[in-house]
């Protein structure tokens, strides 16, 4: 059997928050993508669209993001976990005030 690859590490503060829902993904690329949209939510950027998260995160295309956004967020037990992207973006709002 082959091992999963290891997700691609990002700010460790969101590695270490993320990985308590790493298990309600069925694949990597799908939590490297959940990591991704909390390290957009509380980057500097003026509007969290998918381009310009994925231009902060340095990916080629915003296409991984919203595959991710289309597909996995229709799953039940991950739109708890998106609930809490949004609470961590209200928060980084709040400390910027």
């Amino acid at each position: 059997m082959v091992e999963p690859r290891k997700p691609v590490p990002t700010v460790k503060f969101i590695d270490e928050y993320c990985q308590i829902y790493q298990n309600i993904f069925p694949e990597v690329r799908s939590f490297e993508a959940f990591k991704y949209l909390h390290v957009g939510m509380i980057s500097d950027i003026k509007r969290k669209t998918l381009p310009s998260i994925a231009k902060v995160i340095g990916l080629d295309n915003h296409q991984a993001l919203h595959l991710f956004n289309t597909i996995t967020l229709g799953c039940k037990r991950i739109k708890s976990a998106t609930i809490r992207i949004n609470t961590i973006a209200i928060l980084a709002s709040l400390s910027r005030l």
